[in-house]
């Protein structure tokens, strides 16, 4: 199954906005809190289901304060913020 770039590329965009926005709303808070909030957030974005270690993983990074990077290119995308 070919994957389609822009689809794919898109969704990660749209998936790093949801971690942005959650890292802007959670700071400080504790991992689980964190967690719940990004699965909402993914729900609601039309983003989920999502392997759940990879969700804990992402907010055990921003419960230590990281910043999660989903991709270079989200990153780098000035809308994907």
């Amino acid at each position: 199954m070919e994957v389609d770039q822009e689809v794919h590329d898109r969704a990660q965009l749209e998936i790093q906005s949801v971690i942005n926005k959650v890292a802007a709303a959670q700071l400080n808070h504790p991992m689980l809190e964190i967690e719940t909030a990004l699965e909402r957030e993914l729900r609601a974005a039309g983003h989920w289901p999502q392997p759940r270690p990879w969700l804990r993983a992402v907010a055990l990074e921003l419960a230590d304060g990281r910043v999660y990077i989903v991709t270079k290119h989200a990153w780098a995308d000035p809308h994907g913020h």
